[in-house]
């Protein structure tokens, strides 16, 4: 029998007029009355923008006001179709059940009440809240085959602003602060009447006059007048007295006592007693559960000292971040006989068990390509031993064991195994004075000191590490390093070690040492090393913002290590002296350990913006060098950049892009036998990627990604991996798909990627991976599995 070859086009067009009919089947209108019709959309129409404010936000802040919306779809089928075929039905069985529960939903049928009442309430939200005292908004509905199309048509006219401020108060002990608070004010000449902008204004006046020993003072006592004059307004703030002829009180400080271990099942019996600058502290035991030191270093509010809200809550705060506790309540009370004196009951009530242990384990399906034979699992195993109070002073201290392996049925890839141990003081330990003094002397403002001191802790780290990579080399590591942790806000941190050591024994394994006799600059990179830095180590910074009101929001890392300053600085003063060129090294009996130098940036921004309901738009972009010096020829290859992965270009599995040009397929002397091991001195990479929800925690994605690595030394033998001028032609190309489960706490993610653009042209000179699309291109991928996003 002869095949017959089917025309493509067809059958689209025969899936694609198939697949409408279904859909037509479950249009959901057939089961309205008459008079009925199904709200299908609602849109917003500005009209005559007269600011630069952003529609899409102005937009999104209208949508907020919508009474009734159009239903949502489920696998492209509108769930009110659900609700008329299933909700009446006799029929009880699981999946019956599961969708009147999870996917059906009452029909949302266009009200005309509604949309006047949304047009009110939008127009309301302009005039009173966006400054726009003149809006409108003419709601306007198109029925069309039983189906309602609702637009809100939104004139705003111009938005007013503010054009004098004055501050009055009815207590005259407090006109006295009135220059001091408008010269700060948050609401300036020509700033727009928002309500967000006066809240903040409110607020802003509260703060100032708690920090002046008003305890007591609120809200309630601030108000704003306002007198327009062609879209601008003479704003009054008016600070009111609590009643006719009586004064705001000026509160101090009073008794301080604190409360060590306050157990709030039962009352606790006092055995201990100390005192410290005036303040009391208690204990139910002969010893204290946190040494009282520690806790008065913390505490920034003083007896017969005015009141300072700020001081409070800076107290607090310092309290609540010391790991011993649970919780912590300064519970100030009026004194008995002196009613402007505040006293404080300090409630810490200490963590139940001073050791816990923290289990975890993970299977994970890695790289994996279809024409390769590195098909393989991951196990990871940790154990974490931790104590929040070690010495009493509400140190952490933690014992961290973790191990990990990839294989498959004939053969292990790689293993590792890491034993750290890691001891963090709740503190600054400020041991050279450098702050303290640069502060005394005006260097570091007094509010830069004050964040330092109180949102910075001092790590300490000793840690051992052994990774074995098939076919390639074995690594040991011992390190050490003493540091910060400067942590102001949830949004950005800062982890600056100052000192460090690390110890690298990288040994090649006997299969790819003839791969190293043909490159000596990749050889060089597998020389035992000592990384140093006495002054500085490496410093690391990251910065994400809380998404805005449109959806925005947009985040950085940046990260620098250094290795070995000191000892090139000592070296070349000795050599300068002894007039010789002798580079440093550690010796051993046959052997030397050399002593890297080397500078590193790592650099990497990312974005995400939402579009609508789940979807997001993403996207990132990373930069890194990496820069030998002072007679080091080659940075350690594990400190080296390496294209390709899960979290990278995911075309193309880990270290087997690059660097440059180079093609390992032309290269008849490469070793091709074994796992990727491809790394370079630069790197440059980026990507987009459109996620979307599919089902429950089912989610999506669409990627494209670019980027590739380059060596900086002309002596690497690999052809063309050199950085040059024409580096963009050496940018690789991959695109793909990602499905990923989405569970809260944590999310999986599987991604294919495909190779789109070679770096090295191919033997008719183009760089495409594919020519044309056939359906064996499908079968060339790369499949990568991650724990959370890629960025």
């Amino acid at each position: 029998m002869q095949n017959k070859k089917i025309n493509l086009p067809v059958a689209y067009l025969f899936l694609f007029c198939f697949v409408m009919l279904i859909l037509q089947s479950c249009n959901p209108t057939v089961y309205l009355t008459e008079n009925e019709a199904l709200l299908t959309e609602n849109k917003i129409v500005l009209k005559d923008r007269k600011t630069l404010e952003s529609r899409g936000l102005l937009k999104s802040e209208l949508e907020l006001n919508y009474l009734q919306k159009p239903n949502r779809e489920f696998i492209f089928i509108p769930r009110e179709w659900y609700f008329f075929k299933f909700e009446s039905s006799p029929d009880s069985s699981f999946l019956v059940n599961w969708i009147r529960k999870n996917v059906a939903e009452s029909p949302s049928i266009h009200n005309d009440e509604f949309m006047q009442r949304t047009a009110e309430s939008m127009e309301n939200y302009l005039r009173l809240k966006k400054g726009y005292y003149n809006a409108t908004v003419e709601p306007k509905v198109k029925i069309k085959n039983q189906e309602a199309f609702v637009s809100y048509i939104v004139k705003t006219d111009i938005q007013y602003k503010v054009n004098e401020l004055e501050f009055s108060s009815e207590d005259q002990n407090l006109n006295q602060y009135m220059d001091q608070i408008k010269l700060k004010t948050l609401i300036p000449n020509g700033t727009p009447i928002t309500e967000l902008k006066f809240t903040e204004e409110k607020n802003r006046i509260v703060r100032s006059l708690q920090d002046e020993g008003y305890a007591r003072f609120n809200s309630n006592y601030v108000k704003f007048r306002g007198d327009t004059s062609g879209y601008k307004m003479d704003v009054f703030v008016d600070i009111l007295a609590p009643g006719p002829g009586i004064k705001h009180q000026k509160f101090s400080i009073g008794d301080i006592k604190v409360y060590t271990d306050h157990n709030i099942a039962g009352d606790s019996i006092i055995s201990n007693h100390v005192e410290i600058e005036k303040i009391d502290f208690y204990s139910n035991g002969e010893d204290f559960f946190v040494t009282p030191g520690t806790i008065s270093k913390r505490i920034f509010i003083e007896e017969g000292a005015p009141y300072v809200r700020t001081k409070e809550i800076r107290t607090s705060q310092n309290l609540s971040i010391l790991n011993a506790y649970r919780f912590v309540s300064l519970n100030p009370v009026i004194d008995d006989e002196i009613d402007t004196i505040i006293n404080y009951n300090f409630l810490l009530t200490p963590i139940q068990n001073k050791w816990v242990v923290e289990r975890g384990a993970s299977a994970y399906l890695a790289n994996v390509q279809s024409d390769s034979t590195s098909n393989f699992l991951g196990l990871n195993l940790s154990y974490d031993l931790a104590s929040r109070n070690l010495l009493q002073k509400a140190e952490s201290f933690n014992i961290g064991l973790n191990g990990n392996i990839e294989f498959n049925l004939k053969s292990i890839f790689s293993g590792g195994l890491t034993l750290e141990n890691r001891l963090s003081l709740p503190r600054l330990s400020d041991i050279t004075r450098v702050l303290y003094l640069s502060n005394k002397i005006g260097l570091v403002p007094l509010k830069t000191y004050n964040s330092l001191y109180d949102n910075t802790s001092t790590e300490l780290s000793v840690s051992y590490s052994f990774n074995y990579t098939a076919t390639i080399y074995s690594l040991t590591s011992l390190n050490g390093s003493y540091g910060f942790n400067y942590s102001p806000n949830i949004n950005s941190s800062t982890i600056f070690n100052q000192m460090g050591i690390n110890y690298l024994r990288l040994d090649p394994l006997e299969g790819f040492v003839e791969t190293l006799q043909r490159n000596p600059y990749l050889a060089n990179s597998f020389n035992k090393r000592l990384l140093t830095g006495f002054i500085f180590k490496d410093i690391g910074y990251i910065f994400n913002t809380n998404p805005n009101s449109s959806g925005f929001n947009w985040g950085l890392t940046y990260f620098v290590e250094t290795s070995g300053i000191e000892i090139s600085a000592l070296n070349s003063t000795y050599n300068l002296f002894a007039k010789s060129n002798k580079i440093w090294e550690l010796p051993l009996q046959n052997d030397a350990i050399e002593f890297s130098k080397f500078i590193k940036f790592d650099l990497d921004h990312h974005f995400n913006q939402k579009i609508y309901g789940q979807h997001n738009f993403a996207g990132k972009f990373r930069a890194g060098i990496a820069l030998p010096f002072g007679g080091s020829e080659a940075v350690p290859y594990v400190r080296q950049f390496a294209a390709g992965g899960q979290n990278s270009i995911r075309g193309w599995q880990i270290r087997e892009l690059g660097p440059g040009g180079y093609n390992i397929s032309k290269d008849p002397s490469a070793f091709t036998a074994t796992l990727p091991y491809q790394t370079g001195d630069i790197l440059f990479e980026s990507s987009l990627e459109y996620r979307f929800p599919v089902y429950g925690f089912l989610k999506g994605a669409l990627f494209v990604d670019a980027g590739n690595v380059w060596v900086l030394s002309g002596d690497d033998e690999r052809i063309d991996s050199k950085f040059s001028k024409d580096f963009i032609k050496q940018i690789a190309v991959a695109s793909g798909f990602g499905i990923r489960m989405d569970f809260s706490y944590f999310l999986l993610r599987f991604d294919f990627g495909y190779k789109i653009r070679n770096p090295f042209p191919d033997e008719t000179g183009s760089y495409l991976n594919y020519h044309s699309f056939q359906l064996s291109n499908i079968r060339d991928t790369n499949l990568s599995f991650g724990i959370n996003l890629p960025f």
